[in-house]
Order: C-alpha cells, then sequence, then structure tokens
C-alpha cells in the first residue's frame, strides 16, 4: 500500500493535463485513504495534500474529481 501510494502520487505528477488520469488515481488514493489512517498520513507526509488540491484547482468545474479529492483529504 505504501508503494502504491508513492506511485499514485508520482502518476498524479506526471500526468496533471490529463484529467481521466488524475480522476483514477483520486479516486483509488481515496480508496487507500479511507481504508487505513496510516494510508492518509503517508498521503500527506508525500505531499499528497498539495497534489490533490492542485487537482482541484485545475479541474475546478469537474464534480468527479472534486468529489475524489475530497475523499482522499477525509
Amino acid at each position: 500500500t505504501e508503494t502504491d501510494i508513492t506511485k499514485f502520487l508520482e502518476l498524479m505528477k506526471k500526468h496533471e493535463s490529463k484529467y481521466t488520469m488524475q480522476a483514477n488515481l483520486l479516486l483509488r488514493l481515496g480508496y487507500l485513504a479511507f481504508a487505513d489512517a496510516k494510508n492518509r498520513v503517508r498521503i500527506a507526509n508525500e505531499t499528497g495534500i498539495d497534489l490533490i488540491l492542485k487537482a482541484m484547482e485545475s479541474y475546478k468545474s469537474n464534480s468527479d474529481i472534486h468529489k475524489y479529492s475530497c475523499a482522499c483529504l477525509l
């Protein structure tokens, strides 16, 4: 799981301009964050919060991005 979080966040950085990739990665991160408090800490420690907020800013009008992002930030 720790490896998954790192990979997902790296992919978010690499594919910032691809909506589908961002949405899928946020959805997966949301599942991991919801499943375990340790995962939420990992996401935060690996600058995940900044990446999540950046995706929300980049896709202001997209409800899926915002919904999945909120799940990551619980």
